[in-house]
């Protein structure tokens, strides 16, 4: 059995994994960290079963008509401070979870990789606030989620677009009702290694001496603008941009270990396939200077009728501020296409796999490396990204 001509187009998304009753597929990491399906050809029955939920080459199936408007979204000042934008995801969450559904979404785990887990209240709810730039593992999400819409209750799932795509594509290869089902998707730039992010940790943990318990990457303490790292420790160390902690947002903005696939994403369209899209409002400040604050503001766009009628809903509460606008005044690279491959990826891999990490993060990351060379290698790197990346979007 085969599930792809070209590994460079598989999402990593589990559906497959998921939906094979013998039990024959697994997700597996590469060695760049990324999970891919192996099947066990003397399990495998040929069922095919795998390729009816695989999204590859079927992205249009799942998504909805461009939307004509969105909002600019502010929850309570005090959920914004823990969230990384306005809030709109614990005002969605918290509508399907009074109303007694179920939430799915990403949390960190203990040893800090990135899972999907199941919440039925507010604080089980509060390990998914935040983002979290790793490609985070479906597990056996899509199919707990079948089982709870058998069962007739109401689900929420959280993911990036190709996670929903997965979701809804199980769902129909399953026979599945989607009636109580409200998809969020994530306006996405792409998804980092899993294994950059644990080498990463585990340099943390070392220089530290302490295991990591707590994680930012979008902290508020100097406001919502920019990226601010903040890091917790058992023993009591909190650190806040150190030249550690930025080494692996460096190398996230360089867009060099992000998945193959998000280099050609179906889904960095106006085009969305959640019933919502959310994600940071950016530009809001040359569009709204009033709404605008440094507080963190949400971009909400209901795609689909569901998503519509619940963001009304919402938008009834007293307690959240929101301005409607025109959906194509928005202004977001990946609403337009996926992110730019750089140049220096393949070989950012190469040097990754025979160098090592620590090479990596001194020569990419510029930890503990204040040469004159080093600063003109990443500085020529970022501004030739850059200029491609401009170029290409006008």
């Amino acid at each position: 059995m085969i599930l792809f001509n070209n590994k460079e187009e598989c999402f990593g998304c589990g559906a497959c994994a998921n939906i094979c009753y013998k039990n024959a597929i697994t997700m597996v990491p590469d060695e760049k960290g990324f999970l891919y399906p192996e099947i066990n050809e003397s399990l495998c029955v040929n069922c095919m079963f795998c390729k009816a939920s695989c999204q590859i080459n079927h992205a249009d199936e799942v998504k909805e008509d461009t939307a004509e408007k969105c909002y600019g979204f502010k929850n309570e000042d005090s959920i914004r401070e823990k969230s990384s934008s306005g809030g709109a995801y614990t005002a969605i969450s918290d509508y399907v979870l009074l109303d007694g559904g179920s939430c799915f979404g990403t949390a960190f785990t203990d040893t800090q990789d990135v899972v999907f887990q199941k919440a039925v209240n507010k604080q089980e709810r509060d390990k998914f606030l935040g983002s979290k730039y790793v490609q985070s593992s479906i597990g056996t999400t899509y199919l707990e989620i079948g089982k709870e819409l058998k069962g007739h209750n109401k689900v929420l799932f959280t993911g990036t677009p190709c996670q929903v795509s997965g979701l809804k594509h199980y769902l129909k290869a399953k026979k599945i009702s989607t009636e109580r089902l409200l998809t969020v998707d994530l306006l996405c730039h792409g998804t980092p290694s899993p294994k950059v992010w644990k080498d990463y940790v585990n340099f943390l943990e070392k220089k530290n001496q302490a295991r990591m318990i707590s994680y930012t990457f979008r902290d508020k303490e100097k406001g919502w603008i920019g990226y601010h790292i903040k890091a917790e420790y058992d023993n009591g160390n909190n650190e806040c941009e150190s030249s550690e902690e930025l080494t692996f947002l460096k190398i996230f903005s360089m867009d060099v270990a992000l998945r193959p696939s998000c280099y050609n994403c179906p889904y960095a369209c106006r085009k969305r396939c959640g019933d919502i899209t959310i994600g940071d409002y950016w530009g809001i400040h040359q569009l709204d200077e009033k709404f605008a604050d440094n507080k963190g503001i949400s971009l909400v766009v209901p795609n689909s009728s569901v998503g519509k009628n619940l963001v009304s809903s919402i938008c009834e509460n007293p307690l959240y501020r929101w301005n409607e606008y025109n959906y194509s005044s928005v202004s977001q690279p990946n609403l337009e296409c996926s992110t730019l491959k750089n140049l220096v990826t393949d070989m950012f891999w190469k040097h990754y796999q025979t160098k090592g990490f620590m090479w990596i993060i001194r020569n990419y990351g510029g930890y503990n490396n204040p040469s004159f060379t080093n600063k003109i290698w990443r500085s020529m790197i970022y501004r030739v990204h850059a200029w491609r990346n401009k170029w290409r979007l006008g």
